[in-house]
């Protein structure tokens, strides 16, 4: 498809008439046939024009518009028309499902075993943050958090005010409904209600093979909770 900027000219175009002579450079164009400019227009009929050496074989009607017959006063213009682009963004969107297909994505979960545990006790997850260079580049959505499929451990329950984990286990596989950005160099976890426990802490991308990402141990702040800091990298 070609494009021409502020192209307009006068034309007359009996219906069925399928060639006419057009001033524009070789290629294929869609074009307007209208008996009037912007909102004089009354009528309109949309057509692809392919031109070589200045003479346009034309497909007429398009786009739910007739074949019509055009007399003096009417005008042929290149524009931007609904039909070209729906098909621009149903490529896009065909180019998105296709860049997905051979990109997959990479799923982020969280292990977490919290160290001197007791039976009963539950922690909260307030805040899960992704930096790069220092700099927060994405909060991920406490909602969409939830237990591994496939995991066992203590139960993950997205609740609001964060995700919280308990009561029978001392670890918890989560998955954290989000995919690993190759941007982030850091993932960041506040910890609350942890009842005095530290933790062992670990980023995955899978459960079974298990792939590990990054690893640590951490020791309660003192004040009920655990603040976390993982490197991405």
């Amino acid at each position: 498809m070609n494009f021409v900027n502020n192209w307009l000219r006068e034309i007359t175009l009996a219906a069925g008439e399928f060639e006419c002579p057009l001033d524009l450079p070789d290629g294929t164009y869609r074009l307007v046939l209208a008996d009037g400019i912007g909102v004089a227009a009354t009528r309109i009929e949309v057509i692809e024009a392919y031109v070589v050496e200045g003479v346009a074989e034309l497909q007429r009607g398009l786009e739910g518009t007739e074949d019509q017959d055009w007399g003096e006063g009417t005008v042929i213009h290149s524009t931007l028309t609904a039909g070209v682009l729906l098909d621009v963004f149903s490529r896009l969107q065909e180019l998105d499902a296709r860049v997905t297909a051979l990109e997959p994505s990479t799923r982020l979960y969280l292990r977490i075993t919290f160290t001197d545990w007791t039976y009963g006790a539950y922690s909260r997850i307030t805040s899960v943050a992704a930096y790069a260079g220092g700099e927060q580049v994405q909060e991920l959505d406490l909602s969409l958090f939830a237990q591994a499929e496939g995991q066992g451990g203590s139960y993950v329950d997205s609740s609001p005010g964060g995700v919280v984990i308990g009561t029978n286990d001392p670890t918890a596989n989560i998955d954290c409904g989000a995919n690993l950005d190759a941007g982030w160099d850091e993932l960041r976890i506040t910890i609350t209600d942890s009842y005095g426990f530290g933790a062992d802490v670990a980023v995955l991308t899978s459960f079974s093979p298990e792939n590990i990402v990054s690893s640590d141990s951490f020791p309660t702040n003192g004040a009920g909770g655990i603040d976390i800091s993982l490197p991405l990298v």
